[in-house]
């Protein structure tokens, strides 16, 4: 095989100052998609999200340990912490819930990016089934203690 190295002004079609030019004319644009870059990415968003998850299976578990406690013959206090227990998870995922709309919200119009709407419904998900689950545990909570 033969190789011929040309000289590097030779080669290539600009010269290294044009390049210079260019990447420096360029680099504010480079520097604002690098600061949106990193708002998308933001620890916040991410630790609402997982934060988000946690809760919700975690209430997913307590709502199953309370319907298999109830057929499996629980002592009645153990039942009521466990419910008691859900109330405050549920309580924490809608908080959570709240604050990821808002931040799907803030993110999409910064950003512009429509992938945010997806978080967006999930989050608006997540709170009706936190509301709806709530109120359910506390109404059942009343109920086992007396009216």
């Amino acid at each position: 095989l033969y190789f011929h190295f040309a000289p590097l002004d030779k080669l290539c079609f600009f010269h290294y100052t044009d390049l210079y030019k260019y990447f420096k004319a360029n680099s504010q644009k480079m520097d604002s998609l690098n600061r949106l870059k990193k708002i998308n990415r933001s620890f916040l968003f991410k630790l609402t999200g997982r934060t988000s998850l946690f809760l919700f299976l975690f209430s997913v578990f307590l709502i199953v340990l309370y319907v298999s406690g109830s057929y499996q013959d629980f002592l009645d206090s153990t039942l009521n912490f466990v419910l008691t227990s859900c109330s405050a998870t549920i309580l924490g995922l809608f908080v959570f819930s709240a604050a990821g709309i808002l931040q799907s919200v803030v993110l999409f119009f910064i950003s512009k990016r429509k992938s945010y709407w997806i978080y967006f419904f999930v989050y608006i998900f997540s709170c009706v089934f936190s509301a709806g689950i709530f109120f359910l545990a506390r109404t059942i909570s009343i109920i086992a203690k007396g009216i």
